[in-house]
């Protein structure tokens, strides 16, 4: 009896002291330099997209950029990088030079430079930003950009990176020499339990 009378004064008291859960809502309506942490990547094709933009005209000029890191989890490697993107010139004039646009690749745990690659905003997409990149495997990596712009304009672009992750290949060799010793050693038992019969 003490028990039930125990387990309804604690149910009593859940009840009572829990209060009210309601829904939180999240906004995010922030202009400028962010850094996003995007999280493991799935097995397969990942999709990032963002913007970035220049304007000459202010003084200083202005600049905004999207960073990312992620995370590649083990037995898994990143194995390509693409980037679609669409330059939008807001005021441009016949001086216009170039817009370009440098990716940077980097290793978080040394903070080192793994790949580099340049995208020519007055070029067509999608590109190849990181041609003859051979992968990554297990780690956890942040993706930069910086611009180089020889103008006096102002303009936007919209970007999307695809980062393509496939299954962390399997050392053969090791394995048949695994498989190999493992065929000798029942071999060998098998000799042994005949000789001894």
């Amino acid at each position: 009896m003490k028990k039930v009378l125990f387990s309804m004064l604690l149910f009593v008291l859940i009840l009572v002291l829990v209060g009210n859960s309601f829904a939180l809502t999240y906004s995010e309506s922030v202009s400028g330099d962010l850094w996003a942490d995007i999280g493991t990547l799935d097995l397969g094709t990942n999709t990032v997209s963002g913007s970035f933009y220049y304007d000459s005209a202010p003084s200083p000029a202005d600049l905004d950029m999207d960073w990312f890191n992620f995370t590649v989890d083990s037995g898994m490697m990143l194995t390509s990088l693409t980037m679609d993107f669409s330059a939008i010139f807001n005021n441009p004039t016949g001086g216009f030079g170039a817009a370009q646009v440098s990716w940077q690749l980097y290793d978080l745990l040394s903070y080192s430079q793994i790949y580099y690659g340049t995208v020519n905003l007055l070029g067509s997409a999608p590109v190849d930003i990181f041609s003859g990149f051979t992968g990554i495997g297990t780690g956890n990596y942040a993706m930069r950009h910086s611009l180089g712009v020889s103008t006096g304009d102002n303009w936007t672009s919209n970007y999307t990176i695809s980062l393509v992750t496939t299954n962390a290949p399997v050392p053969e060799p090791a394995t048949m020499l695994l498989f190999g010793l493992g065929l000798l050693g029942l071999a060998g038992v098998s000799r042994k339990k005949i000789a001894i019969n």
